[in-house]
């Protein structure tokens, strides 16, 4: 297993997993990620999706960037808002364009 503090497109995996391979006759089923930002990875498809139809990796993730969204919107933190409808809103313009939710 390998264990991961966030995945954008996937590159750290593309790096390490040759390297282990070469080191060691592993076998490498699962991957747990703190965060998933769920962007498209070479592909189109999700960075996790390819890292599956790659390596054979399933990756599991403790949360998603829309779960971050969704969690922070509106909550008031410390006196402060962080995401508020125009913060949320920018943020899902870019999951829109760049990930695939």
């Amino acid at each position: 297993m390998i264990i991961e503090d966030v995945i954008s497109a996937g590159t750290s995996i593309r790096e390490v997993y040759p390297l282990i391979k070469t080191a060691a006759n592993v076998s490498i089923t699962d991957m747990v990620i703190s965060v998933d930002r769920m962007e498209k990875g070479y592909n189109g498809l999700t960075a996790t999706e390819e890292i599956k139809n790659d390596f054979g990796i399933t990756v599991h993730s403790l949360v998603t960037v829309i779960d971050i969204i969704n969690y922070l919107h509106n909550r008031d933190i410390g006196g402060k808002i962080y995401v508020n409808d125009q913060m949320k809103q920018k943020m899902e313009d870019y999951i829109e364009k760049y990930c695939s939710p």
